[in-house]
């Protein structure tokens, strides 16, 4: 299990690189390996694997990259999506099914990307979330003139 996580953040990091272009600026990134979810239904607690994701926001766009579909933890295959920056209307973190965590990120559009969290609490996500919430509040235009956390 250990290789298989190892494989598909390095997948995730790669596939990221290949998309930033060379006058995106990185300003955060949230890195998660695959983890196991346990569901419960009415008779039956079941486990899944999350997919691998890693959540980027550049001074251009916010690009998400996932193993997988989003339902299913499928070895070769990549979801990647994006959303300009100044697309993004709110992101916040949720409770889920069974005690689960949902980072949401919702677009302007009105349409919410999910994402299953292993641990809302770390630092990481809190960076993160600080970034997206300042470029939001910005107004997403102003770039460089973002507070970007250390």
């Amino acid at each position: 299990m250990q290789h298989t996580v190892l494989h598909s953040s390095a997948r995730c990091f790669r596939e990221l690189t290949g998309e930033l272009d060379p006058d995106e600026v990185l300003y955060q990134q949230y890195c998660q390996p695959t983890f196991q979810v346990k569901e419960q239904t009415w008779f039956f607690i079941r486990s899944r694997s999350a997919p691998a994701i890693l959540i980027a926001v550049t001074n251009r766009r916010l690009i998400a990259v996932s193993t997988g579909a989003g339902q299913r933890n499928d070895p070769y295959e990549m979801a990647i999506r994006y959303a300009p920056t100044n697309g993004l209307a709110v992101v916040d973190v949720a409770s889920g099914i069974s005690g689960s965590v949902i980072l949401q990120i919702q677009l302007k559009n009105n349409v919410i990307w999910k994402f299953t969290l292993s641990d809302a609490q770390s630092p990481s996500v809190s960076r993160f979330l600080t970034t997206v919430r300042n470029l939001i509040a910005a107004g997403c235009d102003d770039g460089p003139s973002v507070q970007i956390p250390e």
